[in-house]
């Protein structure tokens, strides 16, 4: 009798324990669905109902980079720095954005070929850049410099 009551209160013990774990899951669920949820309210693009289709496949383009960057100038960094402005900008002077030393001593003015050398390969352009994603394909750099270059 007094095993089957041992066994019992033990049982219950592990009830108890699952309940309060699935508690912690479904709250870690909940919050994890709000940070989805409020990523997904800042979107990298304004998506003008008169953008052109060329306008449209710069966006297509520059969409890898925008889960990291934002080009509105209202906005503020991401996990890079916000690109707004960037054709004509010393490298590591967005203010407010924490770049490596690396970048900040990099001397470099960003136009179409500083940029193309450094998309397709950050490191080699700046030893210690926090940046690792390249871009190898040369049309899709072309095309994120262009749609960079209209984000004046």
């Amino acid at each position: 009798m007094e095993k089957a009551s041992r066994s019992g209160g033990q049982a219950r013990q592990l009830r108890m324990r699952w309940r309060k774990g699935a508690v912690r899951r479904c709250i870690l669920l909940l919050g994890m669905g709000a940070a989805l949820c409020a990523c997904g309210q800042r979107d990298a693009f304004n998506h003008a109902t008169d953008a052109t289709p060329h306008q449209r496949e710069l966006e297509r383009a520059f969409a890898i980079c925008a889960g990291c960057h934002d080009t509105r100038a209202d906005l503020g960094h991401r996990f890079g720095p916000n690109l707004h402005g960037v054709i004509g900008r010393h490298a590591g002077s967005a203010p407010g954005y924490a770049y490596s030393e690396a970048m900040k001593s990099s001397g470099i003015v960003w136009n179409a070929q500083t940029l193309d050398a450094f998309l397709a390969s950050p490191q080699k352009q700046v030893p210690g850049t926090r940046m690792l994603n390249a871009t190898s394909d040369p049309q899709r750099r072309q095309a994120v410099i262009e749609y960079l270059s209209t984000q004046k």
